[in-house]
């Protein structure tokens, strides 16, 4: 979409949701999204061109894909366009989908330099930015070099570089498991979500297996498994409060990451 396609489309939204007298934040829950969201597709800045995603912001609204973007494919044509669209993502799904363990299968590894922690640091930190500002193409590309090479250094470092590694590895993971949730691709999350719980937990930091927790459900309130959510905050916050009632006085951080579980908590049961 052009930037002009993307205010007209922008101010159509607003004018349909403010003829249903709804706020931004209605229609922000109505869609699973965020209003912050919302108010950027209002103002031609976030741009919505997957059919799946337009039919949704329609349903939201309570009008057909056609009044809401006269252009869109009409039904009979939606299924094979949706099957055959781009996504942002659609490279860091394929790097997904390679697993790691095919590399390491036969205990041979190729001769690599050893990895430089702070250049991958550097990166990992990079994922989180290019996340944050919702720029999934390039995210797509740094995705595609990062993880290979953090799930390298995880079999080749030394013992002594392990723990920081696989913190990395756990961090990067997160940053792919946010974009996927932000992109409505819950399955994508869940993978995600899982590989960076299993890095955490070898990096010997526990807070990061219950930030994992947090994105892992996330991802099951997006495939509307609100009982699947309940489940993973709701144990997360158990023994995150036991680990938290044995430190003296407990640590901001982990307070912190008990109370996003008891928000995502709260999110599966404002949807259910």
């Amino acid at each position: 979409m052009s930037p002009e396609e993307r205010r007209a489309f922008g101010a159509r939204v607003a004018q349909l949701r403010k003829a249903r007298g709804m706020r931004q934040d209605q229609l922000a829950t109505a869609v699973n999204r965020t209003s912050s969201w919302v108010s950027q597709v209002e103002r031609g800045i976030q741009p919505v061109v997957r059919l799946d995603v337009l039919q949704l912001l329609a349903d939201g609204l309570g009008v057909s894909v056609q009044t809401l973007r006269p252009d869109a494919p009409s039904p009979s044509r939606s299924a094979s366009v949706t099957s055959s669209q781009a996504n942002d993502l659609d490279l860091v799904r394929l790097t997904l989908s390679g697993h790691p363990a095919l590399d390491a299968v036969l205990g041979e590894h190729p001769a690599t330099p050893e990895p430089d922690v702070t250049e991958l640091a550097a990166a990992v930190a990079e994922l989180w930015r290019l996340t944050h500002d919702a720029r999934f193409a390039e995210l797509s590309s740094a995705v595609a070099d990062v993880l290979p090479r953090l799930e390298s250094a995880t079999r080749t470092a030394t013992p002594e570089k392990q723990p920081e590694i696989q913190l990395l590895l756990s961090q990067a993971y997160q940053a792919v498991a946010a974009a996927f949730v932000r992109q409505d691709e819950a399955d994508a999350a869940w993978v995600a979500a899982d590989r960076a719980i299993r890095a955490a937990e070898h990096s010997g930091e526990p807070l990061q297996v219950f930030a994992g927790i947090y994105r892992l459900a996330h991802a099951f309130v997006r495939l509307r498994r609100l009982d699947q959510a309940e489940h993973a905050a709701g144990k997360g916050v158990t023994v995150l409060r036991s680990y938290i009632s044995a430190a003296a006085p407990p640590a901001p951080e982990a307070l912190s990451v008990l109370g996003s579980l008891h928000l995502v908590l709260a999110l599966a049961a404002a949807r259910a």
